[in-house]
């Protein structure tokens, strides 16, 4: 009976620190965006992801409730999907017209971002609302539109009036200033790269996750050993 109770308390303690290291993984969740030029967002996320967990954009202001969700998200899609996602864009096979905000959208399901402050966070775990990354701001910016301007109106200039001389004076060549002429040096802007997702960490905790498995099936085989010992 002592041995079984051993076996039990050192099985329950495997899982309850494989358990602890998936949590921990989750823990160190990052999520990030870029806006991009056209008006798209790049979000990225790195981390240990299950396939129930997801990336949700909301407004600056809303509260996301670990339990219930709270205030519902603008888009959202599961990190299964990728955890590198362009949106709108690249849509086919997320999930972005379940529970969204559509009317806060610039033209409805599958459209991009309009003009304010938001924020994305990785949301999961068993009640799909556990907050597992610190949240990540950005702006969506105003359209401005360039108005042209007028080139200035030039004077006319007034032509000088000379007195006739007494006497003839020496003709005299008369040259005309050199007019320079300059050609204004074309800027060039330096691309923007979206940045690369860290996969170290998936690596160390599959690692762990086999040394477990690995100590679970040892101890299962000395209970084995021992339960058919103490029959003989």
């Amino acid at each position: 009976m002592k041995k079984k109770l051993l076996v039990f308390l050192t099985i329950f303690a495997l899982v309850l620190s494989m358990t602890s290291l998936l949590a921990q993984a989750a823990e160190d969740a990052e999520v990030t965006v870029t806006v991009n030029e056209d008006g798209t967002v790049t979000v990225t996320a790195t981390g240990t992801f299950d396939e129930n967990d997801w990336v949700g954009i909301y407004k600056q202001g809303d509260t996301v409730d670990p339990e219930n969700g709270g205030v519902a998200s603008i888009v959202w899609w599961y990190l299964r999907e990728g955890e590198e996602i362009t949106y709108p864009g690249e849509n086919e096979g997320i999930t972005v017209n379940s529970g969204n905000r559509v009317a806060e959208l610039t033209a409805g399901e599958g459209s991009a971002l309009a003009p304010g402050d938001y924020y994305a966070v990785v949301l999961g775990g068993e009640s799909s609302y556990e907050i597992f990354s610190e949240e990540f701001e950005f702006t969506i910016p105003e359209e401005t539109e360039e108005t042209p301007t007028e080139a200035p109106a030039t004077a006319e200039p007034t032509p000088e009036v000379t007195e006739e001389p007494t006497e003839e004076p020496a003709e005299s060549p008369t040259t005309a200033p050199a007019t320079a002429k300059t050609t204004p040096s074309a800027a060039t802007a330096a691309p923007t790269q979206a940045p690369d997702a860290d996969s170290e960490s998936d690596n160390t905790v599959l690692i762990i996750v086999c040394i477990v498995a690995a100590v679970i099936i040892i101890a299962a085989i000395i209970v084995i050993v021992a339960v058919k010992k103490k029959k003989k």
